[in-house]
């Protein structure tokens, strides 16, 4: 049955209404569903977010705030449910470091999502009271899912693949990682059949962009980024050729100094990786090598935080291997640096 926005207030008024239950993932589409169930005068009777263990901490202190801001306009607050093992709570992360499995790459499959999201939340549904009075009177419990977003401003125009998964509903891409102009961006919305994806402003104004964006368009900026984009699905495999190659001579160059991978290097992209290097402090590195290249110790989502990485502790890695990671990437168009001078920056600080 097809359960519409009028169908979901229709049974809010019966009687014996039909409990509706919420999945809350912890980011801006769960969010946004909420805020616009409250807009549109619906009420969850229960909202649940599945803990993995392994998320950021600030979607914990999002999650907080989002909870109190809900009671305070008659909702329920969100309930943290997670998996648990012979009565113990068991996290992602446990999983991963006994199967040497990257997070990142686990929450890319179904039996991840089925064991950590789905399946904590229906067995709180199980055992939750109005779920089982509402069974008990022949009636079925409605649970809403947010919408899946992916953030692919690092994997658009490279990962093609992947980002075709039809599971995906909205796509954020930024059009200087593909070489297009900066200060331009889109969000790409899948429909659902022929329904689209319910969005909600956050601005106002004119009518542009079927009333989601106002202001004046930048038309330059936007037919620069279609060509990007258009390039990047032309010449994917080429560029992707040239990074390969590119990167074994960057491996050819470290690896006189034993560097360990952060990471699976068989399911790594060929334009970057995270390698920490014995006994030296990533601070010293990129000081050492800042005239020859432009190398970081974290993403610049995390720039203002001195936290060791929250991926990498969750990977299992210890304080000292973690304090000296550091991400080095390049590009098809990437020039030639100066090997023996990286060599020679960095015997200085080994010997």
């Amino acid at each position: 049955m097809k359960i519409t926005t009028d169908y979901l207030i229709h049974m809010q008024t019966e009687v014996n209404r039909i409990p509706i239950i919420v999945a809350f993932g912890g980011g801006v589409n769960s969010t946004a569903m909420l805020i616009g169930m409250y807009r549109m005068g619906l009420k969850a009777d229960l909202i649940l977010f599945a803990d993995t263990g392994g998320e950021l901490p600030e979607t914990y202190e999002h999650t907080e705030r989002l909870s109190a801001w809900l009671v305070a306009h008659g909702f329920p607050e969100i309930v943290h449910v997670s998996k648990t093992y012979a009565g113990q709570k068991t996290t992602l992360e446990n999983d991963c470091i006994r199967n040497e499995t990257l997070p990142s790459i686990a929450f890319g499959f179904k039996s991840c999502s089925l064991k950590y999201k789905r399946e904590p939340q229906d067995k709180y549904c199980n055992h939750w009271p109005p779920a089982r009075e509402a069974w008990e009177r022949g009636q079925k419990c409605i649970k809403v899912i947010g919408y899946l977003h992916v953030d692919a401003a690092q994997g658009f125009g490279k990962d093609i693949g992947t980002l075709q998964n039809s599971r995906i509903d909205l796509i954020s891409i930024s059009g200087h990682k593909i070489y297009g102009p900066k200060g331009i961006g889109a969000l790409v919305a899948r429909r659902r059949g022929y329904n689209r994806i319910p969005l909600a402003p956050l601005m106002f104004g004119g009518g542009q962009e079927y009333g989601l964006r106002p202001g004046t368009l930048p038309t330059p900026q936007i037919v620069g980024l279609g060509k990007a984009a258009e390039l990047a699905l032309a010449e994917c495999d080429k560029r992707s050729k040239k990074c390969a190659v590119f990167r074994t001579r960057v491996l050819d160059a470290l690896s006189p100094f034993r560097p360990s991978f952060n990471g699976e290097q068989e399911r790594t992209l060929p334009h970057v990786f995270n390698i920490s290097f014995p006994n030296l402090d990533s601070e010293a590195v990129m000081v050492a090598l800042k005239d020859l290249i432009a190398v970081s110790n974290g993403s610049a989502c995390t720039s203002a935080s001195y936290q060791p990485s929250h991926v990498l502790k969750a990977m299992g890695l210890d304080d000292e291997r973690i304090k000296g990671a550091l991400r080095f990437s390049w590009c098809h168009m990437s020039e030639e640096p100066d090997w023996d001078g990286i060599q020679n920056a960095l015997k200085r600080l080994v010997f």
